[in-house]
């Protein structure tokens, strides 16, 4: 049986915080792991299903979207200012890869600058691959 599972990733530069929903919302995994390809794409190919991933735009974002957009069926790259916190809500990385992938799996999630929605193939603006040394340019 294949199942849809959505991913969503809250991003830094050592750790990816990492939940994943099953179709009704149920969380059927939450993990940490280091910011690197091989540790990424382990815990992807060790997923069953249908997966769609989204994490929030960034200096990463590129370097996930290049990664990840052959391995799942679908990568949403998000505008973190269209998923904002509502007030005392409280902060923390494997809380904000639930919401994320909660927004995902109830089609909220709102797709960044140059990600269009019918238009995933498009580069990240700005983005940077990881570790390439070079920073961000001010929009």
């Amino acid at each position: 049986m294949n199942t849809v599972k959505y991913i969503g990733m809250d991003v830094h530069l050592a750790t990816i915080s990492m939940a994943v929903l099953d179709a009704k919302g149920k969380l059927i995994m939450e993990v940490t792991i280091a910011t690197q390809a091989g540790a990424l794409l382990d815990c992807i190919r060790g997923l069953s299903g249908t997966l769609q991933v989204t994490f929030e735009e960034g200096t990463s974002a590129h370097w996930l979207y290049t990664l990840l957009e052959p391995q799942v069926a679908q990568v949403v790259v998000c505008d973190p200012r269209q998923n904002p916190r509502r007030r005392g809500e409280k902060k923390s990385d494997r809380l904000d890869a639930r919401k994320l992938a909660e927004g995902l799996r109830l089609g909220l999630a709102k797709r960044g600058r140059g990600h269009g929605e019918s238009s995933l193939g498009h580069p990240v603006r700005g983005g940077q691959p990881h570790g390439s040394g070079k920073k961000r340019g001010a929009n």
